[in-house]
């Protein structure tokens, strides 16, 4: 540290199944951080022998690492969590990546703020295009924070917790499997500030495969059951929440019905009850929009 002061142990804890195309960049950028004080730990849930034969490379540089099947992927964050002792933890995935010399600089923002989550910016990427775009959080608390509609995607690879308030926080949802770190996030907010670092500290690397894009509509499926919790515990952000869940989730479900996609219903049905009229009212300015579109290209 700059004052003398040790380095603060972080621990990384990274769930892995089947990402030999990625898991190999993800383990050097966590390692080429150089960081003195580093705990990595890798649960994998019982990859193919590619995947398994490039951890083997690294092994000796992991403070502890096992392969063997779990009930997801919520449920290996949580079986490393209960080895981790950094001062500062991070739950991370095979496909997504550290920026070069960020820990140092983590460590030092714990150091002015011990209490508090360490959040960065995150660049998204999207495999096979040059699109790229930069989230950048805000300082927000749990208040902010459940107002998913509007700040950034919550963007995980990019969020440090202190360790010890977990006991009382609690691990994460075991039940969840797509917006499991955003309900965790919610919850250490209950109990901690966000100190933001205004740069770049991590990569998440959209491709075919990622739980996000396959199964995007689920993931916010997940959120919106998760900030039913926070309407009730905020009611000035009831009818804002509802009107927004509403259209979001009839239309998924619209565009899921047009598609012969499964459980069409089941996201028109939660959208409707959330809010009737507004989930109609999203879907027709659309509907009008695509027409004008097709009209104005003959």
């Amino acid at each position: 540290m700059p004052d003398g002061v040790r380095w603060p142990a972080i621990s990384i804890v990274v769930a892995s199944l089947n990402q030999s195309r990625y898991i190999e960049e993800m383990i050097r950028s966590i390692l080429l951080q150089g960081y003195p004080e580093l705990e990595l730990i890798l649960i994998d849930g019982g990859s193919d022998q590619e995947t398994l034969d490039i951890i083997a490379k690294y092994q000796q540089w992991f403070s502890y690492w096992v392969s063997e099947s779990d009930r997801g992927q919520s449920h290996a964050f949580n079986k490393g969590l209960v080895r981790a002792t950094g001062a500062l933890f991070n739950i991370f995935s095979t496909d997504d990546l550290f920026l070069p010399g960020i820990l140092g600089l983590v460590a030092q923002a714990h150091a002015k703020h011990p209490g508090n989550m360490i959040v960065g910016d995150v660049i998204f990427t999207w495999e096979g295009s040059t699109r790229s775009e930069v989230h950048r959080p805000e300082e927000s608390d749990l208040h902010a924070y459940a107002q998913w509609w509007t700040m950034e995607h919550h963007a995980q690879p990019g969020v440090f917790y202190p360790r010890d308030l977990l006991a009382g926080v609690g691990y994460l949802d075991e039940d969840l499997h797509y917006s499991m770190d955003y309900e965790f996030t919610l919850r250490y907010l209950a109990h901690a500030k966000m100190s933001v670092l205004r740069f770049p500290v991590a990569v998440i690397r959209n491709h075919a495969e990622c739980k996000s894009v396959k199964n995007g509509d689920y993931c916010v499926w997940e959120c919106m059951q998760i900030s039913k919790t926070y309407q009730r515990m905020f009611p000035d952000i009831n009818a804002q929440a509802n009107r927004h869940a509403a259209g979001v989730l009839f239309g998924f479900g619209f565009r899921r019905l047009l598609y012969g996609q499964g459980d069409a219903w089941r996201f028109m049905k939660e959208g409707l009850q959330r809010h009737p009229l507004w989930a109609i009212y999203w879907l027709l300015p659309g509907w009008f929009l695509r027409k004008w579109s097709k009209l104005k290209a003959t």
